[in-house]
């Protein structure tokens, strides 16, 4: 895994300038490599990366092109490459993995046959150069992976590319394409449309996205006996659906607290109950460490379907120290994660649900809690110490009524962050520059109005990297698609509305759409579906 091919290294160095090779033994990986000039990255493909076994990436290069694998390591900084390239990397980071010659589509990778390898996050990317001795290169986009085999629920992936992913890769710009209600989980089925819930938590190296968030106030799926707090993960490459975690069994819920005050089972596992209301923005997802973070808010709608949690927890009201902790789902060891903070924790306006949690891919979580009480206050989470950083911002952040939505361009370290003003009730677009520490207007022309300040019941945010696009869902209902607001970042405009097209519209609700956006296939991925137990659908679109 850790030696380069003979061709010779110096034609690698001199094409991304890249001196030397990393030691062997786990380490901790960076953000994707970033290139291109200006035609779209060419889309990367994996086999499982399993102990013992060949690694195989495939890249489909143009003709006469040489194929190089590389693993990418800490810690990256960005080079301006000619042709208005920019590749981020770093000379004592990256390293060669495989390289092979002129039209070999797929390159393969030993992975070594030991233990301690197993789960260690890495990200490959491959570079496409002209020919051997030629200068310059084309990147493709990147994997993140865990090596090894996974444990539980999500055991196997990344899985094969379905019939399907064909047809996404035609999809011309400006297109809509409906996958229909994915294959079901073999033991719990389809997961359910989710209220006020407007984000889906994408995985790079999981190749799906996460769902959760409870639906309805108190609601129990009348099919299943379960109270919709379960999480659930999209497939897109299998189209198929993983239930992480059943929604709690309300007639059989038997739990205990452990030393931390946290809910077990028998086993002395950690489970999460009713942890979230709705979804809101509370959920995001660290590719450095494999985990999926969902931020626990206090509701009580759970009383009534489950009284027999009193017989165990001091009151329905958690005392507020257990909120500070967020829940952490190790995708690759199959388990819950999570543990006290202690007095350094934020203390969030629940109330309102205006908190907004986004990963940055390196172990770290930003929070931004946007009651007026605390719009100066920016928190980062980090997922390996399980603590808390307060941040103070060079600028005031906005206070808004309600809540708000929100996406992030981790390559450039903004958040955007869209709701209704609090002073003038007007709907707004805010942009939090986290390299700087600082809240700016970016003065957006044209912003959607609505005067709902209930911002995630009917509307949601997400980024697409490829085009520098915020792209806003604003839902309408019953057979009426939704219209797509796009803000192009670069012009400082919201460009005019989209809708997909009226035969999508037909027999299923349009108001609640879980959404994100998935880099490696360029789409954004929507599941659309009523709110409680009705099922929903994946509809995939293409901005132009």
């Amino acid at each position: 895994m850790r030696a380069a091919a003979s061709v010779s290294f110096a034609v690698i160095v001199a094409a991304v300038a890249v001196a030397g090779l990393r030691s062997q033994g786990p380490l901790p990986q960076v953000a994707p490599l970033r290139g291109g000039c200006g035609a779209a990255p060419r889309a990367l493909q994996m086999s499982p990366p399993l102990l013992g076994a060949s690694c195989r990436f495939a890249a489909a290069p143009p003709p006469g092109a040489w194929t190089a694998v590389f693993w990418s390591l800490p810690v990256a900084t960005p080079l301006a490459l000619p042709g208005g390239c920019v590749a981020w990397l770093d000379a004592n980071g990256l390293e060669l993995a495989a390289f092979a010659g002129p039209d070999v589509p797929e390159v393969e990778v030993p992975i070594p046959n030991d233990p301690s390898w197993l789960g260690v996050p890495l990200h490959a990317q491959v570079a496409l150069l002209p020919a051997a001795t030629a200068p310059g290169f084309e990147l493709t986009t990147a994997l993140q992976f865990a090596v090894g085999e996974r444990r539980g629920p999500l055991q196997g992936l990344p899985s094969p590319p379905g019939p399907h992913v064909a047809a996404i890769a035609a999809m011309p710009l400006g297109s809509w394409l409906d996958l229909g209600v994915p294959a079901p989980d073999p033991t719990f089925g389809l997961a359910t449309g989710r209220e006020y819930t407007p984000r889906l938590s994408w995985s790079d190296s999981l190749g799906g996205a996460f769902l959760t968030g409870e639906s309805g106030h108190g609601y129990v799926n009348p099919n299943t006996g379960r109270y919709v707090d379960d999480v659930w993960f999209y497939d897109l490459a299998g189209h198929a659906w993983r239930c992480v975690k059943p929604g709690s069994e309300v007639a059989t819920l038997s739990l205990s607290l452990n030393q931390d005050q946290f809910e077990v089972d028998a086993q002395g596992e950690l489970v999460p109950v009713a942890q979230l209301g709705h979804g809101y923005e509370f959920v995001a997802f660290d590719e450095r460490h494999q985990r999926f973070l969902m931020q626990p808010m206090p509701n009580t709608y759970w009383a009534n379907a489950m009284p027999q949690r009193l017989g165990w927890l001091p009151s329905a009201n958690f005392p507020a120290s257990q909120y500070r902790s967020p829940w952490l789902f190790d995708t690759v060891a199959g388990r819950w994660l999570r543990q006290p903070t202690g007095a350094l924790a934020p203390n969030f306006q629940t109330g309102s649900r205006a908190t907004v949690v986004h990963g940055f891919g390196d172990g770290r979580f930003l929070y931004f809690d946007a009651h007026p009480a605390n719009q100066h206050r920016v928190w980062w989470f980090d997922a390996a110490t399980l603590s808390w950083q307060d941040e103070a911002t060079a600028s005031a952040g906005p206070a808004i009524s309600g809540h708000g939505v929100s996406c992030l361009d981790r390559a450039r370290g903004r958040l955007w962050f869209y709701g209704v003003d609090a002073a003038t009730q007007k709907a707004r677009l805010w942009c939090y520059d986290a390299h700087n520490r600082r809240w700016t207007d970016p003065q957006a022309v044209g912003t959607p109005q609505h005067t709902v300040i209930y911002t995630t019941s009917d509307r949601g945010m997400t980024y697409d990297a490829e085009r520098d696009l915020v792209l806003l869902k604003v839902g309408q209902g019953g057979t009426t698609p939704s219209e797509f607001h796009a803000y192009d970042v670069a012009l400082g405009v919201w460009r005019p509305p989209v809708s997909p097209p009226a035969a999508l519209g037909v027999n299923w609700n349009w108001r609640h759409i879980n959404a994100c956006y998935a880099a490696g296939y360029d789409v954004h991925v929507l599941h659309v579906a009523p709110g409680n137990s009705g099922t929903g659908r994946i509809v995939l679109y293409r901005a132009p």
